[in-house]
């Protein structure tokens, strides 16, 4: 879990009160409970939060959420999901604190121009030698698969996209049901031009070893052992390479 229930009395300004918490949402008239405890509503463009320990909901017990378009089905959803995730370290327990606070402001969370914050998607790619990792061409640094979601794609499409069109190789969703999504892990962390990068990380299982990246992506992908690629890649990565690793042994072990 992360976090815990408590009471607060925000701001009446309506920036304080569109925030949004893991474990809370606030309105006018303070906390309405914690995430079993309430029920989002998608009405129109508007978010409903109704306290469910209230059989007569208050008007007060009721934020109303002015969204609109691209990626606003997932956040609602995930934030509710993140709940219930367990983080790996503190960086990414921060990180859930902070996309949940930052997320209802966006109108369009998917889309790089709508806001310099916005939601990104990557892929930790692992398959019988160990995790993919490539050598970023501008930051020259050992990273996983990723980038920005392009208009009317899933998050989930994103990251299997970039995924392919960064390593080339052949790949599926990790686990036993090969359509659904596995996500493992988040990371907020500052992108280019000032932007903040909200990034989303799914876990994908290669199906082949020959790397055949797109022209004009970088040409330096490796396959690495999880030890090595804990030794080469930078703070926002170890964590998403620490959940794989476990999964996968987990995975092997119900296997023998």
């Amino acid at each position: 879990m992360v976090g815990h229930c408590s009471q607060s009395t925000p701001s009446s300004t309506a920036s304080r009160d569109r925030k949004i918490s893991v474990r809370r949402f606030a309105t006018s008239a303070g906390t309405i409970g914690c995430a079993r405890t309430r029920r989002m509503e998608h009405r129109g463009n508007l978010w409903l939060v109704r306290n469910l320990n209230n059989s007569s909901v208050r008007r007060a017990s009721i934020v109303q959420l002015v969204i609109s378009d691209s990626g606003l089905e997932f956040v609602k959803d995930f934030c509710l999901q993140l709940a219930d995730h367990k983080p790996i370290d503190d960086r990414e327990r921060e990180s859930i604190k902070t996309f949940c606070e930052l997320v209802p402001s966006l109108r369009a969370p998917f889309d790089e121009h709508s806001d310099p914050t916005h939601v990104t998607a990557s892929a930790i790619v692992v398959g019988e030698p160990g995790v993919v990792l490539h050598l970023h061409k501008r930051l020259n640094m050992w990273l996983q698969p990723g980038g920005h979601i392009d208009s009317g794609e899933s998050i989930h499409d994103a990251a299997m996209r970039e995924a392919q069109e960064e390593t080339g190789l052949d790949l599926q969703h990790f686990g036993a049901d090969k359509k659904n999504p596995k996500f493992i892990h988040l990371d907020v962390h500052p992108g280019p031009r000032g932007h903040t990068h909200l990034d989303v990380r799914f876990l994908l299982w290669a199906t082949n070893q020959t790397f055949a990246p797109a022209a004009g992506e970088s040409q330096q992908v490796k396959w690495f052992s999880f030890a090595d690629a804990l030794r080469v890649s930078e703070d926002g990565a170890r964590g998403a390479i620490r959940v794989a690793e476990q999964i996968v042994a987990e995975s092997l072990q119900g296997k023998t």
